[in-house]
């Protein structure tokens, strides 16, 4: 920074009088500061700095002062502090950690000792340096600490001046509501930097709670202690709440005398429940539940007069029972909760939340619906059974038992007066529908009985799934008819009506009272006033219909039902409101789909008539949205698609001729080359196909291709307009190669047009950079009938890669020419690769009988000898030909590849026979064959894995390596094996040769998604701490080697996917991951060791604090090593980047919680460094 330049700024603006001149400097002063943070930190130059830019903030603070008054007036004062208080919010997110640190504590300093009408400002700019400072920014120690000290001494003031005889009263409320704010404070840094503060002061905060008579200071303590929870140890956690908290609200009696104390107790846990209720051990767990029951059981004791503050204690226990209810303990209370909460959905002490009770007294006395907060009460006992629904979905049966039935406790409560608890209802039914349809399953008799209460209460014991739909259905159509039902109400119930349509379409459509009920309410709101009936349940009523349409299971009654909803959808296409009119046709592209797989078209063609008229009519106008217009194409070419038949000649011209009006319409176009290609016989198709091919020219969308096809295949083509279609063509491209050539090979078929050159030699060029040409146009190079032109192009163009298509293209002109089979065995020895790549495919069309004797010569000589181990897997029709060629050269594993070519391409009817003959030839083998017979066994298993299995998982415990060996390799082609996995775990446990237990790890990961095991830890141990090191002696040089690297590696790779996709107990992945961290120095198994890390890190980096010492002693040395190359500039580090990418996100996860992680990182995670991190 310029001093020489900032230092008048600074003093013009503390001594000038002149309240604009100070205004101005205070900016002039604020940009400096700004551009200086916009540069990277400096190290030294950043200290000389320090004491300049301490100084800018001294001019801000000083200006929050009220000095001026006296000589410039209350209005320029407050000119002056506002401007003061804008420089602050603008520099607080740039600020850094030292210029924090002072400004802090002077503005913190200055809000508790400053006269009383400045003290806001102090507070206010100091609340705005903690919300927006960086995070990183880690320098409050001392304010926290500070915070802590004054806030006891304040207390202790407060207490004194309580028992003096003097009249203190303004006294005793400055310092109250000091406390209040710096409590504020004091929560706002503990919530960003949880880790920041380690000593336990809940001593403080419980006496504030328990108290204090102001309810800020109660309530700000409480909000304080809940971030607290997060800052102690699980020990530290635990006794505060077990030997504090609650030993505090077992002594006070439910009383008017206690009800604010009991209320702020419950309302401490709650928030500690909320920041830490993961880590509350069990025996604190049941001491929550039994207190929870405990308070509800203390119902009948109070009196009327008290029964809202007890409402309040209840909902606020029953909210902390929420937070609860993820920790891995709270299970064993699922059913006791269940039965405590049920009875609470009817909580109505008062007597006046039902519309059909009238208040049986006429006095004064008794409380009416406004006074009364017991209904919240209600609203948290749903919003419970919703928390239990997403948590343990399962749990859907008994929840449903419990509140369905006789009784019906839910759907009564839908009389309720309070529009809230009728809204909580809804959305809890939402969730009890998702749930039930993640179960899928019915209600089980043997599980209902668990609940006693239910028994009690007379409740059957099964409920159907469909019973339940009945219901929900008629109480959503009692709410959408209900014109004085509030707007929230109905918006949440079309989202029960859609899930409803998309969670229970299976139980819909086999049952003709849902079915009609579900139809019948989406008719009334299709049809019904606007007044009655908003857009959007108009809208959510088309979608719930489009849901309902997934029909597996076609019956008699569905016939009428649909054709009714055909005329629903009609009438809904003709609304004004655009979305409805786009859903509207496109459910009419579902139904239509669904009368093709269901139903036969006589059935429905009168509906189907109906919708082509109300198309026709439609598509002709001009002045429809673009978005309906595409919808209706989109309709047509699912028509045309299902029923085209039921359209005339004349139709179809009529479609074809505004196709090509509407074609120029950008938006509308991949709409219309999807319904075009179903137009056939067209009078004259050549401007339309012309169109068509013209978008070759804009796109190479594959769809463009496809219709181009059906076009070219279904109308006239004359020679002008192949010639024209060719002219189209850009160039052969990669993209799409596939289409473009069968939309040669049809126009070749169709037209007999001969193509250009050019064409020809970029098809033969882009077909070699295939993996291989598809079957179904193969016979485009045979067709072409230019054999020179793609010999001389595949000459030219032929490289080792090319080797697969360049035979198939190669066969194609050869397979219809006599003796050409022969003639290419001739001459094997010139062109070698190219030949035994064509008479890969060429045995298909013609034989030789000299074919394998030539061919196991090739091998014999080492001549290409895979390439012609795989033509004699093509040319032998008889696997006992390659058995015997096997038996007479068993250790040359060309002939085990030709077997494998063989299986490939040939239906092998005895695959137990040949599995078994593979098991046998492989023992006492070599690995290359063990792994060929490996994949031999894949192939087979692929297609008959039920036949195999046994042999398969017999032959795992051959004492043979290579049997064991080539049954694992065999594993990956297949996941049917996946329900046996434990067998490949157990295998990780016992097996010793690293082949094979490599060969397992990538079976299991290969198969993740179907596998299931949780206690992984136990058998990967074996393989992550598997260690081969040898010593390698050069005579120059010796070099180190570990065999079970890549083991080691391939084994953290499974372990990382399976904390990806299980919620696994985290401490012994951390003692495995950090078994010999710093020894095992490969990159290979660092780096996975580290995505593991950095995963941890953002689960939960608390986890992490014993390992912070060997983080710190294993990254110092690599950042420094780092920073040396970095600065050098002619090193290649790009291997170290995944690496070091890691290192720094790990220390960015870490540093709020360590202080010597957070100076490792200060020290050397350089600017340098993270713009390497970034490119």
């Amino acid at each position: 920074m310029d001093q020489k330049k900032i230092d008048p700024l600074i003093l013009e603006a503390l001594t000038n009088p002149d309240p604009d001149i100070q205004y101005m400097r205070a900016e002039e002063l604020t940009n400096e500061l700004t551009t200086y943070y916009g540069k990277p930190e400096q190290g030294m130059e950043d200290e000389k700095n320090q004491k300049l830019i301490n100084n800018c903030y001294r001019v801000f603070y000083q200006h929050l002062s009220s000095q001026y008054r006296e000589i410039q007036g209350i209005g320029i004062e407050l000119f002056i502090i506002g401007n003061a208080i804008r420089q602050f919010q603008r520099l607080a997110p740039l600020m850094r950690s030292r210029e924090v640190s002072y400004i802090s504590l002077e503005l913190l300093k200055s809000s508790i000792e400053g006269m009383s009408d400045v003290r806001e400002n102090y507070h206010i700019c100091l609340q705005e340096i903690v919300e927006k400072i960086s995070s990183q920014v880690i320098s409050l120690e001392e304010v926290q600490e500070t915070i802590i000290q004054k806030l006891d001494e304040l207390k202790v003031n407060v207490k004194k001046l309580q028992v003096s005889n003097q009249i203190v009263h303004q006294e005793i409320q400055k310092n109250v509501e000091i406390q209040a704010e710096l409590l504020k404070i004091l929560s706002l840094i503990m919530s960003r930097w949880p880790k920041l503060y380690y000593k336990d002061f809940g001593d403080l905060l419980l006496d504030n709670i328990t108290n204090s008579n102001e309810l800020s200071i109660r309530k700000n303590s409480c909000v304080c202690l809940g971030h607290l929870g997060a800052c102690l140890n699980q020990e530290s956690l635990n006794h505060l709440i077990q030997q504090k908290i609650l030993p505090f609200t077992k002594e006070l009696k439910f009383d008017q005398q206690n009800f604010t104390k009991i209320l702020y107790l419950n309302q401490s846990l709650n928030y500690l429940a909320k920041s830490s209720g993961k880590y509350f051990d069990k025996t604190l767990v049941e001491q929550i539940f039994y207190r929870y029951i405990q308070t509800q059981n203390e119902h009948s004791k109070i009196d009327l007069d008290n029964i809202n503050q007890y409402a309040e204690i209840l909902e606020i226990q029953l909210l902390t029972i929420n937070y609860l209810l993820s920790n891995y303990y709270a299970r064993s209370f699922d059913l006791q909760l269940i039965e405590q909460i049920t009875p609470l959905i009817d909580f109505d002490p008062l007597g006046v939340a039902t519309i059909e009770e009238e208040n049986a007294y006429e006095d004064d006395y008794y409380a009416d619906e406004t006074s009364d907060s017991t209904w919240r009460v209600r609203r948290c006992a749903l919003y419970t059974f919703q928390e239990l629904l997403k948590i343990q979905p399962q749990l859907y049966k008994l929840i449903l038992s419990a509140l369905f039935g006789p009784n019906q406790i839910i759907m009564k409560r839908m009389n309720e007066k309070n529009p809230e608890i009728k809204l909580s209802i809804i959305q809890f039914l939402i969730g009890l529908v998702q749930a039930s349809a993640i179960i899928k399953e019915d209600i089980n008799i043997m599980e209902v009985e668990q609940l006693s209460l239910i028994k009690q209460r007379s409740i059957p014991a099964s409920i159907s799934l469909i019973e339940l739909v009945e219901q929900l259905l008629e109480q959503i159509q009692s709410i959408f008819k209900d014109s004085q039902e509030q707007q929230s109400l109905k918006s949440e119930t079309t989202k029960l009506l859609l899930a409803i349509g998309q969670y229970f379409h299976s139980q819909i459509q086999t049952s003709h009272s849902c079915f009609s009920k579900i139809v019948e309410i989406i008719n009334e709101s299709i049809t019904g006033s606007s007044m009655h009936y908003s857009n959007e349940q108009k809208l959510a009523s088309i979608l719930t219909m489009k849901t309902i349409l997934k029909i597996t299971e076609s019956a008699e009654f569905q016939v009428q039902i649909l054709q009714q909803m055909v005329l629903i959808l009609l009438e809904a296409v003709n609304q004004k409101y655009i979305r409805i009119q786009v859903e509207g046709y496109n459910t009419l592209e579902k139904i239509i789909e669904v009368f093709k797989l269901n139903f036969e078209e006589v059935t429905f063609s009168q509906s189907l008539a109906q919708i082509k008229q109300n198309l026709i009519t439609k598509i002709l106008i001009d002045n429809l949205d673009q978005e309906i217009k595409q919808s209706l194409f989109s309709l047509a070419a699912t028509l045309f698609k299902n029923f085209g038949s039921i359209f005339s000649k004349a139709e179809v011209e009529q479609l074809a001729q505004i196709s090509l009006v509407r074609l120029q319409i950008e938006a509308l176009t991949n709409n219309i080359i999807n319904l075009v290609q179903y137009f056939k016989n067209l009078n004259d198709p050549k401007v339309l196909i012309s169109n068509i091919a013209n978008q070759l020219q804009r796109n190479d969308k594959a769809q463009t291709y496809n219709t181009l096809i059906q076009l070219i295949q279904n109308n006239k083509v004359d020679q002008q307009l192949a010639v024209d279609i060719l002219n189209r063509f850009k160039q052969i491209t990669i993209e799409n190669y596939d289409l473009q050539i069968q939309t040669l090979q049809v126009l070749i078929k169709v037209t007999g047009i001969k193509l250009p050159e050019q064409l020809i030699r970029e098809s033969v060029k882009i077909g070699l950079y295939q993996t291989k040409i598809k079957s179904e146009i193969e016979d485009y190079f045979h067709l072409i009938n230019q054999p020179q032109i793609i010999e001389q192009e595949v000459s030219r163009q032929l490289g080792k890669e090319e080797l697969y298509p360049a035979g198939q293209i190669y066969c194609q002109i050869l397979k219809n020419v006599p003796g050409s089979l022969s003639s290419l065995y001739s001459s094997i020895g010139t062109n070698r690769q190219l030949k035994l790549s064509t008479l890969r495919f060429l045995h298909k069309y013609q034989k030789d009988q000299k074919a394998i004797e030539i061919l196991c010569k090739l091998i014999k000589d080492n001549q290409d000898s895979d390439l012609a181990a795989i033509v004699i897997g093509s040319a032998i029709s008889d696997i006992q030909q390659i058995q015997n060629l096997i038996e007479q050269n068993p250790n040359q594993y060309q002939f085990y590849q030709a077997l494998k070519e063989f299986t490939e391409i040939n239906t092998i009817s005895n695959p137990a026979n040949i599995a078994s003959y593979i098991l046998n030839q492989v023992n006492g083998k070599d690995k290359t064959i063990s792994t060929i017979c490996g994949d031999i066994l894949g192939g087979l298993v692929k297609q008959n894995y039920k036949s195999l299995e046994q042999i398969l998982f017999e032959s795992l415990k051959s004492p043979s390596q290579n049997v064991r060996f080539s049954c694992i390799q065999s594993l990956k082609y297949s996941n049917q094996w996946a329900s046996k996995s434990q067998i490949l775990f157990e295998m990780l446990q016992n097996e010793k040769d690293i082949q094979i237990l490599t060969a397992i790890i990538k079976a299991l990961t290969q198969n993740i998604q179907h596998i299931k095991l949780i206690n992984l830890t136990q058998y990967l141990t074996f393989t992550l701490r598997r260690y081969e090191e040898k010593e390698l002696n050069f005579g120059n040089f010796v070099e180190k080697r570990d065999d079970a690297k890549d083991l080691r590696s391939l084994s953290f790779d499974l372990l990382e996917l399976f904390i990806d996709k299980y919620n696994l107990e985290m401490k012994p992945i951390l003692v495995e991951v950090f078994d010999k961290f710093v020894e095992d120095k490969y990159d290979e198994t660092r780096i996975p060791r580290l995505r593991i890390i950095q995963k941890i890190v953002k689960k939960d980096p608390v986890i992490l604090g014993q390992y912070y010492e060997i983080l710190i002693k294993t990254f110092e040395p690599i950042l420094k090593t780092l920073i040396q190359n970095l600065q050098k500039q002619d090193q290649n580090l790009d291997k170290e980047k995944e690496k070091i990418r890691l290192i720094v996100q790990i220390l960015q996860g870490l540093r709020q919680n360590s202080k010597e992680v957070d100076e490792i990182y200060r020290k050397y995670v350089t600017k340098q460094i993270q713009d390497f991190v970034c490119q």
